[in-house]
């Protein structure tokens, strides 16, 4: 079992409960092809929602370490998302994040 593990499975457990309408789709793990290099990236959690003539994911990482997030991590979860289709990604972390981390999510969710 590797770190995160039962935090993902927690995740993915209420977003199936509140999300169990037709038109959304909750996958975990999921792949999602790399737009730059091909290769498949894995997404803790992916939202697909389906709308009436385009589809939106959600993606949901799971961080479940002892140190707060980062602004490094942010970006390299922003980055991941931009590669490859996400259109808003959400971070949960068990131990929370430090304020930079908190700027760069909300520039980033503006942005995106």
């Amino acid at each position: 079992m590797k770190p995160g593990d039962n935090l993902q499975r927690l995740v993915t457990a209420i977003e199936r409960a509140t999300h169990a309408a037709s038109n959304v789709r909750v996958e975990s793990p999921k792949r999602l092809r790399d737009k730059d290099t091909g290769r498949l990236r894995e997404h803790d959690v992916v939202l697909t929602f389906v709308l009436e003539h385009h589809s939106v994911l959600l993606a949901i990482e799971c961080r479940d370490r002892s140190r707060k997030i980062g602004v490094p991590e942010v970006e390299a979860f922003s980055n991941k998302c931009a590669r490859t289709g996400v259109h808003r990604g959400v971070m949960v972390s068990t131990t929370g994040s430090r304020n930079q981390p908190r700027k760069k999510l909300l520039k980033w969710k503006s942005h995106v």
